[in-house]
């Protein structure tokens, strides 16, 4: 069997597809490199130990209230539907995305236990599918308030995860 030399070898696929990987640099670049303070070490240390255990009971106390705003976002909705552009449409999508925040959540915990980057990596996704809901809700100053709080601390902290 032969090989072309001239052929460069096949580069192994990202972990992470482009865009997420901008995105990462941006705020890497606005809430990290020039930020114009860091946590000391204790306080990331503090976030570290302590923050898989804080979204273990936000998760825990999530659960039941978004299945209650799922189970009445479907109960007034034949009654929002006359009004969908104004509050109806957009109030099952915040619920939506909320579920599937809380999802990558529940799948970030293993990994932020065990420090490992993968839990880091799926509490990103987290912010970020939360964000992407508050803006499709229409709650621009909510999203921009904790896209910023999340990506700085999650960026503060991404050190302690291999």
């Amino acid at each position: 069997m032969e090989t072309n030399q001239n052929q460069p070898p096949l580069a192994p696929p990202s972990a992470q597809p482009a865009l997420l990987e901008q995105i990462e640099q941006f705020f890497k670049t606005y809430l990290h490199d020039k930020a114009p303070f860091h946590f000391p070490p204790s306080v990331k240390e503090f976030f570290v130990k302590f923050g898989p255990w804080f979204t273990l009971i936000a998760v825990l106390i999530s659960i039941p209230a978004l299945l209650v705003a799922l189970g009445l976002t479907a109960i007034v909705m034949p009654f929002a539907m006359q009004d969908v552009a104004r509050s109806g449409g957009f109030g099952i999508i915040g619920v939506i995305f909320s579920l599937a925040s809380l999802a990558l959540e529940g799948f970030a915990l293993p990994g932020l236990f065990a420090r490992k980057i993968q839990g880091w990596r799926f509490a990103y996704y987290a912010a970020l599918v939360s964000t992407l809901g508050s803006l499709l809700s229409g709650e621009i100053i909510s999203a921009v308030i904790g896209i910023v709080i999340s990506m700085y601390v999650l960026l503060e902290i991404k050190e302690y995860y291999k």
